[in-house]
């Protein structure tokens, strides 16, 4: 699995060895349907001001595609942010500090954001990357984050 979310392990005897499993509680189709269609509509985008703060959507630099990033970026506006752009408001209060702890989680933020953001042609390149990161075959993830 790629994103190790809600994760159990399950223990049992087999020919009387012990063996342990890991099993997954997210169903990945379900995961990808919501982020792909439902978040731009109940997380809907509002953009406000300008400022200094963390890149994100097709200014994030962990996002490898064709798509040319917009000028001025977009950002989530944050103290100490280290680019200047256009601000968006983050779905969540929370979002920019877990997103500067994690490269994972913040390639997967700064793909919602494109989602919730973009225009058709965006969308469907967002999505498919989307798919591939939950998926676990996008190149940019760091391997400790894939299952193999």
């Amino acid at each position: 699995m790629c994103l190790h979310i809600h994760d159990r392990e399950y223990s049992t005897r087999v020919g009387g060895e012990q063996v342990r499993m890991w099993y997954s509680l997210l169903e990945k189709g379900a995961l990808l349907e919501w982020l792909s269609y439902g978040v731009r509509y109940a997380l809907a985008a509002d953009q406000t001001g300008y400022g200094r703060g963390m890149a994100t959507a097709w200014n994030c630099t962990l996002i490898k595609s064709d798509i040319v990033p917009p000028t001025p970026a977009t950002v989530w506006l944050v103290p100490g942010g280290n680019i200047e752009g256009a601000g968006l408001v983050p779905f969540h209060q929370a979002v920019p500090l877990a997103a500067s702890q994690d490269d994972l989680l913040y390639l997967v933020l700064a793909l919602v954001d494109v989602v919730r953001i973009g225009k058709p042609r965006e969308l469907a390149i967002a999505r498919n990357l989307l798919t591939d990161v939950i998926r676990g075959n996008y190149e940019r993830v760091p391997t400790e984050y894939l299952s193999t």
